[in-house]
């Protein structure tokens, strides 16, 4: 098939799809509508005109649609069956790739939209006997879009899968159904993690009390079943999509070497690996935040509950997000050594290490920076902590306290494991570019950080000189940014200490060379060391080739004759690596 034509074909097909899927969900839709207010009797009944209009809408849709759809896929068909070249070109092509992609992602949202609905509505009733969550034709809409936007996603699923099996495919045909496996297993993860966490909040409600919704006698049923009914759908989505991934990833055709070899399925595990530490911080930082609170006698905020719930909320809520750091970090650093060679899983990881390093830096240096501006100002005599507003401080002195400390914890782990690698394998370690860009992400953000702070501090030491005044006091204005300054310049030194390191031991072991193994196969009365010399004539500035053997300076070449009973002795393979 043609290009021209084969982008015709899933044109229209995509196009005439959307139709039928919007057409038969709202025919499904109305009959279940129809059919709920038969049995239902306080239901409020819709006029027969309206029905009508829309049942005659939809209709057409599905008279005009269907049939083109019908056509335009038995030819997509019809080419991927023919014999020979013709049918393996189709069945492995970006186009088919792309239009069984968008078949489908595009009803996904809709289906998690209305499966999360159905359970809401499903809870609420289980909970509260009432229903807060639509009417009853919203709830017979969402079922029909469940059923429709499933049954479109599983038959292009089943297609994409027999395509599969069919032999290798290009790699657009490869890539673009994995940035949709691991796209769906991504939005399931995050509904569920979310999910939970508000779960866990609504149980740290009922356990410690809060006294502003304690006097609702179902106070805690409409946000249970919201999270209830969000975290279902997102373990579903993401157990299905995450399991699909792990048992095309222990395959052992084609499709599971490219699945072992695909970045999306490491930028996927970075990107929830992210999320997951990120918040995993925060709500530690937050619970630590609550006791510092409590020790510097700053009042309570009367929305948050109890002393008890204050602190302990964030805590349980971090639960999830921890649970699935830990997860995929056994998959990252697990899995890697069946996979791989020793260097994929070093380099794995590095990434995570370095990832998590720099997430818990950052938290670090921000709290220790505002925590060092306030002792600046108490120092200094500062408005911040010597007035009537000490509470201010206090709560600031609390709240980036905890992010200092939870972050300064995070990052010391991580980068204790690099600096034992280092101590492991110097040379492999300091040369690595994940921890190249570490350290220059690091140097960068203190740069900039000095180099604003600095400006403003010249600028209010400009200003005071000429007269400028302003309504705090000069130590006030300056001591948040010298705290900056400080703790970013401390970052920025002890890390470009470490790159300097390395640089020098880069420069003392030499050039890093990447290493080929090829194969020299000549014949039985060859003379190997002037085909060689010969050949190392030929080769680019910079290049060079060496005999294989344990001795650099006067090796030799390892020669194997492959003789077959009955015929004459074949060449010699000799390698050369």
């Amino acid at each position: 098939m043609l290009i021209a034509r084969r982008l015709y074909v899933y044109f229209i097909a995509a196009v005439s799809l959307g139709m039928v899927v919007i057409g038969l969900s709202n025919l499904f839709g109305l009959a279940l509508a129809r059919v709920g207010e038969s049995l239902g009797g306080s239901v409020i009944q819709r006029s027969p005109d309206s029905v009508r209009r829309e049942l005659s809408l939809y209709v057409a849709l599905l008279i005009v649609a269907l049939p083109v759809w019908l056509l335009h896929w038995w030819l997509a068909e019809r080419a991927v069956h023919r014999p020979g070249a013709a049918g393996e070109s189709e069945r492995a092509s970006a186009l088919r790739a792309l239009y069984l992609t968008l078949a489908m992602a595009a009803p996904l949202p809709w289906l998690i939209a209305a499966a999360v609905e159905i359970l809401r509505w499903f809870f609420d009733r289980l909970f509260s006997a009432t229903s807060t969550s639509g009417s009853a034709e919203q709830h017979s809409m969402a079922i029909a879009l469940c059923l429709v936007a499933g049954a479109v996603i599983a038959y292009h699923a089943s297609i994409r899968r027999r395509d599969t099996q069919g032999g290798p495919l290009e790699d657009e045909a490869v890539w673009l159904p994995r940035l949709y496996l691991y796209g769906a297993a991504f939005t399931g993860a995050m509904l569920l993690l979310f999910g939970l966490a508000d779960l866990l909040r609504v149980l740290n409600d009922v356990l410690f009390g809060t006294p502003s919704i304690a006097f609702e006698r179902h106070w805690w049923a409409v946000p249970l079943s919201s999270a209830t009914a969000r975290s279902l759908v997102g373990l579903v989505i993401w157990g299905l999509y995450w399991a699909y991934a792990l048992r095309t990833l222990a395959r052992s055709n084609w499709l599971g070497v490219s699945e072992r070899r695909s970045a999306l399925r490491w930028f996927y595990v970075y990107a929830v690996v992210f999320i997951s530490v990120l918040l995993t911080l925060r709500g530690v930082s937050s619970g630590l935040d609550a006791f510092l609170r409590l020790i510097l006698a700053v009042p309570r905020n009367a929305n948050h509950g109890s002393w008890t719930s204050a602190i302990v909320e964030p805590l349980i809520v971090a639960i999830p997000f921890a649970g699935f750091w830990i997860y995929h970090r056994v998959v990252m650093l697990g899995a890697a050594p069946d996979e791989a060679s020793a260097p994929l899983a070093a380099s794995l990881r590095r990434v995570y290490t370095y990832l998590v390093a720099l997430v818990g830096l950052a938290f670090t240096g921000a709290g220790s920076a505002w925590v060092l501006g306030i002792l600046i100002d108490l120092l200094l005599g500062g408005t911040r902590t010597v007035s009537v507003s000490s509470l201010f401080w206090r709560d600031d002195v609390a709240r980036f306290g905890s992010f200092a400390l939870v972050g300064a914890a995070a990052w010391l782990w991580q980068w204790n494991e690099a600096e034992q690698r280092v101590a492991r394998d110097e040379a492999a370690e300091r040369s690595a570019t994940t921890r190249r860009i570490y350290l220059y992400i690091t140097l960068a953000a203190s740069l900039v950080a000095i180099l604003v702070s600095l400006a403003i501090v010249l600028y209010r030491a400009i200003s005071a000189l000429l007269g400028v005044s302003y309504g705090p006091s000069l130590a006030s204005a300056l001591s948040p940014t010298l705290g900056i300054a400080i703790v970013a310049g401390a970052l920025f030194a002890y890390h470009l200490i470490v790159l300097r390191r390395d640089l020098a031991q880069r420069e003392a072991s030499g050039p890093a060379a990447l290493v080929v193994s090829l194969r020299l196969i000549a014949p039985l009365d060859a003379d190997i060391d002037a085909t060689v010399a010969q050949m190392r004539t030929q080769l680019p500035e910079g290049y060079r080739l060496e005999r294989d053997g344990s001795a650099r300076q006067r090796p030799t070449l390892t020669a194997t004759t492959h003789v077959t009973p009955g015929d004459e002795p074949q060449s010699p393979v000799v390698g050369v690596p």
